[in-house]
């Protein structure tokens, strides 16, 4: 199937002498989709794989939308999703997503209702062509719900019957490899997934000795980037891939100091208001305090008011008593002057 890009021993070659870190990994999406549309051996593979269908049950697949190398890439006029017709039954639209722009849900939905809608004037419904949206991440989409490979489609909630099957949305997250199944593996596609994942070309060297729709996968990969103007839009793609995730990792930096913050704020918050509810105890224990001092104040006004009358009234009573005793020391007085004097008489 390749159209651009024809395989020789000599590219298979080039593939086992690459040594070190991958400049780009095999899930740049210009890079996949170049390898995809070039390698018939690797693109039914990989249906087979997300399938879970034999290869050999695949009798045809067809790229639509080719991308012609050197054709400047704008996402507004270039698709970078794959589409293709398998076994002229099914039409499949497969997308590598690296980062996580939030709207995948929406974003598939859409997608797969476009491809979903073909029936022509004058055709009855029931020939709607099933239509299947495979969609590679590189992150988890449900955090609640992780899963290696998951396939979604339109059921009853209470009963899970499913309503159609010509409608059908599947996931491969790539960085939940080890949630695979057994079914997973031997369908090839956790294979897939670590060629698409490899940081190494020892990595897909190794996967590519026991695989040939890998091995001529990375051939393809190796013989498309020895092309300048392809090589150049890819590392276009890569470049931009990485200001977004170097911007993504910015915001979620400052989006973990802002909740820390937060945290932190929300625990001052919470100390200061266990102080003022502490301060708020010891006022009012202080106000009974004081109204208490008052009363025992008032009383002790009271009573020195009290002492005081006493004082008086003792002090009036000792000046009586004082002019009692100078009246009882006169009367003694004229008492013996009396005495004196009758005394003269007798």
């Amino acid at each position: 199937m390749s159209i651009f890009y024809p395989l020789n021993k000599e590219d298979l070659d080039a593939f086992y002498e690459m040594r070190g870190e991958l400049k780009v990994r095999m899930c740049n999406d210009l890079l996949f989709h170049i390898v995809m549309q070039e390698s018939e051996t690797a693109l039914k593979s990989l249906v087979g794989a997300c399938l879970h269908i034999p290869v050999m049950k695949i009798h045809s697949i067809e790229v639509m939308n080719v991308i012609v190398p050197g054709t400047r890439i704008n996402e507004k006029t270039c698709i970078l999703d794959i589409l293709l017709t398998l076994n002229h039954e099914r039409t499949l639209n497969i997308e590598m997503q690296v980062l996580n722009e939030y709207d995948w849900t929406d974003r598939s939905l859409v997608y797969l209702s476009r491809i979903f809608n073909n029936v022509n004037s004058g055709e009855e419904y029931s020939d709607v062509i099933p239509a299947t949206h495979i969609g590679f991440l590189n992150f988890q989409l449900f955090k609640d719900d992780p899963a290696f490979f998951s396939e979604f489609k339109i059921s009853n909630v209470k009963t899970h019957k499913v309503y159609s099957d010509k409608f059908v949305l599947d996931v491969v997250s790539l960085n939940c490899i080890d949630l695979a199944t057994p079914e997973d593996v031997e369908s090839g596609l956790v294979d897939w997934a670590r060629f698409f994942t490899a940081s190494t070309w020892e990595e897909l060297q190794m996967l590519a000795a026991n695989n040939p729709a890998i091995e001529d996968a990375a051939s393809t990969a190796v013989k498309g980037m020895s092309d300048d103007k392809l090589k150049w839009e890819i590392m276009l793609r890569e470049e931009a891939s990485r200001r977004y995730q170097t911007r993504e990792a910015f915001f979620k930096r400052a989006e973990k100091r802002a909740v820390e913050a937060e945290e932190k704020l929300a625990v001052s918050e919470e100390k200061l208001a266990v102080s003022e509810e502490k301060l708020a105890e010891t006022d009012k224990k202080l106000a009974e305090t004081d109204k208490k001092l008052a009363e025992r104040d008032k009383k002790l006004a009271e009573t020195d008011k009290k002492l005081a009358e006493t004082d008086k009234k003792l002090a009036e009573t000792d000046k009586k008593l004082t002019e009692a005793e100078r009246k009882n020391s006169d009367l003694e007085a004229e008492v013996t002057r009396l005495r004196e004097a009758l005394s003269k008489y007798e």
